[in-house]
């Protein structure tokens, strides 16, 4: 991102940070939560988006996103552009901010009209373990596990593997290695964790 844009978002919304072009709020919890203000000559577009940071995560996504605001348009100052962002993005903060506790998560994650991609499904199985939910997390990961598409995606079907074969013993031993992955994901993307949390 611009870091001059950058500087004007961050005095209309001190809280949000950037990592790799996606506008967070912090401190982070389970689930980043944030913007995304794509800038391509002559046309903007913004995202709001949810990921779940004890998915392994090699790079930032879009996979739980939406479009909440677009325009096209002459260069405009950083200060008129940052203003802009932040009216558009005003009426989906509290929403999109919400995401952040993996039980809101579930709300986008395992809508039925986004469960036909192998990605949301396995962010459904996934904060299904966090929330100790073991069967409906099996449930997705035999889904899934059926489907060759996922073969398409280095390490997918070895991840939901080494899933599948903790729940077996429990779900906790399932959820530790989920936070180990958070903590990489975390230091990966110099996210800032919330107080009390070593991440």
């Amino acid at each position: 991102m611009n870091v001059k844009l950058l500087v004007q978002i961050q005095k209309l919304r001190p809280q949000l940070r950037d990592s790799n072009g996606f506008l967070y709020a912090a401190p982070v919890g389970q689930v980043l939560c944030g913007f995304v203000f794509e800038r391509i000559r002559g046309f903007r577009r913004i995202w709001k988006f949810a990921l779940p940071l004890y998915d392994r995560v090699e790079f930032l996504h879009l996979g739980f996103s939406a479009v909440v605001g677009q325009w096209e348009g002459k260069a405009m100052t950083p200060k008129v552009e940052a203003a802009r962002f932040v009216e558009c993005i005003a009426n989906h903060e509290p929403e999109t901010y919400s995401w952040a506790d993996p039980e809101k998560f579930l709300s986008i994650s395992e809508r039925q009209d986004t469960l036909g991609n192998p990605w949301n499904r396995r962010g459904a199985a996934l904060t299904r373990i966090v929330l100790g939910d073991a069967s409906a997390a099996k449930s997705h990961l035999r889904i899934l596990l059926d489907d060759n598409h996922i073969d398409r995606v280095p390490c997918f079907r070895r991840d939901l593997e080494q899933i599948d074969a903790l729940l077996k013993q429990g779900v906790n031993p399932a959820r530790q290695l989920l936070m180990r992955w958070k903590k990489q994901t975390m230091a990966r993307f110099g996210l800032v964790p919330k107080a009390g949390e070593s991440c």
